[in-house]
Parts: C-alpha cells; sequence; structure tokens
C-alpha cells in the first residue's frame, strides 16, 4: 500500500512537470533582451466577452480560455535557442501536429495537447528567417469550437 501511495504521488508530479514544459520556456524568455512577451489571464478574457480580432471573431469562447501566452523575438540567436528548446520540449510533452505550412523561409505549425481534465492547449509557432513568434492558448475550446468562430 505505501508503494502504491508513492507511486501515485510521483506520477502526479510527472503529469504537472510535463504540462508545465512549454510554459517554462515562457517564463525563462520573458524577461530577456530583445524578446516581447505577453500574458493575458482569464479574468482579463472574461471582460471582453466579445473578443474581435482581425477578421477572426471569438464571440462566446473567452469564457472557455484559461489564458493566453506570446513570446516573439526578432533577434536570430535568441530565436534560435528558444526554437530548440521548444522542438524538444513538444517532442517530450507528446503534442500532436494539427497544420504545418512552409512558404520559403517563412515556416508555422500548429499543435494541440489535451490533458485528463480535457483542458486543451494549443501551441502557434511561427518562424521566419530571424523572427519566431509562439502563442500558447490553454482552455477547454474544442476543435468544435475552433470551427464554430465567425470568420469575417
Amino acid at each position: 500500500m505505501k508503494r502504491l501511495y508513492i507511486f501515485s504521488i510521483l506520477f502526479i508530479l510527472a503529469i504537472v512537470s510535463v504540462n508545465a514544459q512549454v510554459s517554462k520556456i515562457f517564463e525563462q524568455y520573458s524577461d530577456s533582451k530583445g524578446v516581447t512577451s505577453v500574458y493575458i489571464s482569464s479574468t482579463m478574457l472574461r471582460m471582453i466577452p466579445d473578443l474581435k480580432t482581425g477578421d477572426v471573431e471569438l464571440k462566446g469562447m473567452t469564457d472557455k480560455l484559461n489564458f493566453i501566452r506570446v513570446l516573439s523575438t526578432e533577434k536570430s540567436d535568441v530565436a534560435s535557442k528558444i526554437a530548440n528548446e521548444l522542438n524538444s520540449e513538444i517532442k517530450k510533452d507528446s503534442y500532436e501536429i494539427l497544420i504545418s505550412a512552409n512558404d520559403g523561409d517563412e515556416k508555422a505549425n500548429i499543435y494541440m495537447k489535451t490533458d485528463s481534465k480535457g483542458v486543451n492547449e494549443y501551441l502557434i509557432v511561427a518562424r521566419e528567417s530571424n523572427e519566431l513568434s509562439i502563442v500558447l492558448i490553454n482552455g477547454t475550446i474544442t476543435p468544435a469550437d475552433v470551427q464554430k468562430m465567425n470568420l469575417k
């Protein structure tokens, strides 16, 4: 019984630490020189329930979001370092690739991961020569919700 208890605790700690790996990259580089970072909390997202950005309307979806994080840099050396660490974590963290686009020196990938509680993480990675932008969206938004977004 004691072994089962210890094993259960270790298993839970492993799950929690795996889920936090990509977030650690955001935390590690958010204060770095030449890096722009943005964190939008669920509280702030609920204050703007009819969020519209560009041609995409997210009406009614903000209640399903836990947070959005953005990390961006135009410094080639920093972009390469972040991209290498991120690629390693994506493989370790079992993200599923949803979309991969390549247009010359521009590359974009969208990944998704779901935890045991039904919370999805969407990771958008865009790379162009010396630039890198990463967006992490965490919440209970399903692929069906994404399809329902009003594109105008």
